[in-house]
C-alpha cells in the first residue's frame, strides 16, 4: 500500500500510477472539500466513485486512513452503495456564484447592522427616519456625521425625496 500527497503533481502522478496498474474503478468518500482536486484530476481517463460520506460513516471495521479506504474499495466495486452526484462543470460553476453572492449578501446586511448599531450608540437613531440605511440621504448623512457636521437642522436638509417631508416646519 502507498500513500500519495494531495498536491496536483502528486494526484497527476497518482492518476499516472493507477493507469499503469490498470485500475478500473476508484472509489473516494465525499468529505468536505477535500475529494474536489482528487475526483476533477482523477477523472480524467479514470472511473471515479465518489460515495457519500453519510452512507459509508456508520459501517463497521474503519478505523484508520488505510482501512478505510480499503473498505470503501469493497461496497464501491460490488455495487453496494450509490455513487454521489456530481453535477456538470457549468452547474458547479453557477453553484459557486450563487454561494459566493448569497455570501456577500449576508456580510452586506451584516455591515449594515454594524453601522445602525455604531450610529445608535453614538445617540443617532437615523433607521427612525430612514428605512434603508445605505440610501442616498442615510450615506450622505453618516458622511457629513464623519466630517463632523452636528447641526441637526444641516443633516435634515441633506433628505431627499420622501424624507423631506418628515422633516417638522
Amino acid at each position: 500500500m502507498t500513500t500519495w500527497a494531495s498536491t496536483i503533481n502528486e494526484v497527476l502522478a497518482l492518476r499516472e500510477h493507477l493507469l499503469r496498474e490498470q485500475v478500473t474503478l476508484v472509489v473516494m468518500e465525499a468529505t468536505s472539500d477535500y475529494w474536489k482536486q482528487f475526483y476533477f484530476l482523477l477523472q480524467d481517463g479514470l472511473n471515479v466513485m465518489l460515495m457519500n460520506a453519510q452512507q459509508v460513516r456508520n459501517m463497521p471495521g474503519r478505523k484508520t486512513d488505510v482501512s478505510d479506504a480499503a473498505w470503501l474499495a469493497q461496497p464501491g466495486a460490488f455495487g453496494l452503495v450509490r455513487a454521489s452526484f456530481v453535477p456538470p462543470e457549468p452547474v458547479r460553476q453557477f453553484r459557486d456564484l450563487a454561494r459566493t453572492r448569497t455570501m456577500f449578501i449576508r456580510q452586506r446586511g451584516s455591515e449594515i447592522q454594524r453601522l445602525e448599531k455604531l450610529l445608535e450608540d453614538a445617540g443617532i437613531k437615523l433607521s427612525a427616519v430612514a428605512t434603508d440605511l445605505t440610501d442616498v440621504f442615510s450615506r450622505a448623512m453618516v458622511r457629513a456625521l464623519i466630517e463632523g457636521e452636528r447641526d441637526p437642522a444641516v443633516l435634515a436638509d441633506l433628505a431627499v425625496y420622501r424624507l423631506r417631508a418628515k422633516i417638522p416646519p
